[in-house]
């Protein structure tokens, strides 16, 4: 163990360091003194192991509220002497109070501050649970549209099925017709052949028609032949009667 020096440098008089180092030193079990120098630094000189003495600088570095610290000198002296406890070393009462009252005016800076932050913190606070607010309103309103569309959704689907519907009753209705037609179709064909056959039966008619008429014409034509015959002989025969009743032959009886 030995005795170090450790020279702290920047705005670090005036702002409450020397108590805050005091406290570091206490909790780590450290032993020395700190005291503010003339030229603004402040110096702590200490008897501890190297590893407490690295831990004292860490948390001087990072856990000082007011000092801006701008650079730690660590020098490394003669062996320990047997400090005990670890001391404030105070300058005139003047500097002290004047110490005081430059931290207690730096302090009430920083409350201010604080308060000003939270001020601000309220007002982004404020912002935020308006912002949080609207949010809550959008998402209420784009979950009942997500509903009005779910439910557009569901009506379209339902649609869509009827659709289906109809169309494969259309599609089934279209089939029979097309059935229907081919049934049409089919009579067509087998009245045209039934047509073309009479048409055949008809022109046949016609032909034997015309044959039974040259016939009749040719059995008139020889009737009207044995006819003129038949009346040539009954004249013939009444020339006859006439001239047997002239010549007195028939009232013989």
């Amino acid at each position: 163990m030995y005795k170090t020096k450790i020279t702290i440098r920047g705005t670090v008089q005036h702002v409450g360091l020397r108590v805050q180092i005091k406290a570091i030193a206490d909790g780590l079990g450290v032993c020395g003194t700190v005291e503010n120098l003339r030229d603004g630094s402040v110096l702590v000189s200490c008897e501890a192991g190297r590893a407490d003495i690295e831990e004292m600088v860490r948390q001087v570095r990072s856990g000082t509220e007011l000092a801006v610290i701008k650079d730690v000198l660590v020098e490394e002296g003669p062996p320990a002497t047997g400090m005990e406890g670890f001391e404030v070393i105070r300058g005139d009462s003047s500097e002290e109070m004047l110490s005081m009252m430059a931290t207690g005016t730096k302090t009430m800076f920083g409350v201010l501050t604080t308060l000003k932050d939270m001020k601000q913190g309220q007002n982004q606070t404020n912002e935020t649970l308006t912002e949080l607010k609207q949010g809550q309103a959008r998402l209420e309103k784009g979950q009942e549209d997500l509903k009005q569309g779910q439910n557009q959704t569901n009506e379209i689907l339902t649609e869509l099925k009827q659709g289906q519907a109809r169309l494969e009753k259309g599609q089934e209705d279209l089939k029979q017709g097309q059935n229907q037609t081919n049934e049409i179709l089919t009579e067509l064909k087998q009245g045209q052949a039934r047509l073309e056959k009479g048409q055949t039966r008809l022109e046949k008619g016609q032909e034997d028609l015309k044959q039974g008429q040259a016939e009749t014409t040719d059995a008139i034509k020889s009737m009207d032949g044995k006819l003129a015959a038949s009346l040539e002989n009954d004249a013939q025969s009444l020339e006859i009667l006439k001239d047997l009743r002239d010549g007195g032959l028939l009232r013989a009886r």
